[in-house]
């Protein structure tokens, strides 16, 4: 019996290129979920003029965003991407090849490209650029990494299968959206370790003090060398230049803020967050 699919997008603000996204979408599943978090732009409408089922949920973190768009999926096979990725004729002719053999196994990996202000790069940290990753999967044998907020994984266990084609990630367009990324993404990144200090029962003021000095030199430079000089960064010209400010950028914020969260209330939820 052949599995049918669903497709799900997370959106928030997203109508430059969700058009696009969710005709692809279309073309190899049965239903195609939109769960928004708040659009004031034309999201809204581009999603429901082209079919998709729109639900409303607030921002939480990404990992809560998908499990509630999964939980809202009627089939067991999922396909997702973000609302700034777009799947190329490829990978949409290569879903539909599998669907029509038979989806068997546990997921299935998708490789990914990145562009940063219009231009493809090599690697926007912590990720190496392309990069692979399951995009079509079974929800009734994979699961979230339950300790990431932000750049959160998805395991998937063996057999996994590699889909054809890409999806190009468009991040980036802009110094404002980078800006804007960059703080929303620390403010996640922050909690998480925070969180899995709660975990462990580990989460004190005192706490506070070792994410303080990782702040100022060891996860800056750390960050440098495995992004910028390891991975190639340095190759993207003036566009890895601006990525290396967001690298050093990022990884002292990510433990500024996470000292600051424990400092002030070791105890801090998601909905403690500002914005």
């Amino acid at each position: 019996m052949l599995q049918p699919v669903s497709a799900y997008v997370l959106t928030l603000n997203s109508e430059r290129y969700l058009e696009r996204i969710l005709q692809q979408c279309w073309r190899f599943a049965a239903e195609v979920v939109v769960v928004d978090s708040g659009s004031t732009d034309r999201t809204l409408a581009i999603a429901e003029d082209s079919g998709a089922r729109v639900l409303h949920h607030p921002f939480e973190d990404f990992r809560r965003q998908r499990e509630l768009a999964a939980a809202a999926c009627r089939h067991d096979y999922i396909f997702y991407c973000d609302c700034d990725e777009v799947p190329d004729d490829s990978l949409v002719a290569s879903i539909q090849a599998r669907v029509a053999q038979g989806l068997t196994h546990s997921a299935y990996w998708v490789t990914r490209d990145w562009e940063v202000l219009n231009t493809p790069v090599r690697v926007v940290y912590p990720v190496r650029c392309p990069d692979r990753l399951p995009r079509l999967y079974d929800r009734r044998r994979c699961y979230w990494e339950t300790d990431k907020l932000v750049h959160e994984s998805l395991v998937a266990p063996q057999p996994v299968g590699q889909l054809d084609g890409r999806l190009t990630h468009k991040t980036f367009e802009t110094h404002a959206e980078i800006e804007l990324k960059l703080q929303r993404y620390t403010d996640l990144a922050a909690l998480g370790l925070v969180r899995r200090l709660q975990q462990r029962q580990h989460a004190s003021r005192w706490r506070a003090l070792p994410h303080l000095l990782n702040s100022l030199l060891p996860s800056p430079l750390g960050a440098l060398v495995k992004s910028y000089l390891i991975r190639g960064g340095w190759r993207d010209g003036w566009v890895g230049l601006i990525l290396l400010g967001y690298t050093l950028r990022y990884s002292h914020l990510k433990h500024w803020k996470a000292a600051r969260m424990l400092w002030r209330d070791p105890q801090l939820t998601a909905e403690s967050l500002p914005g």
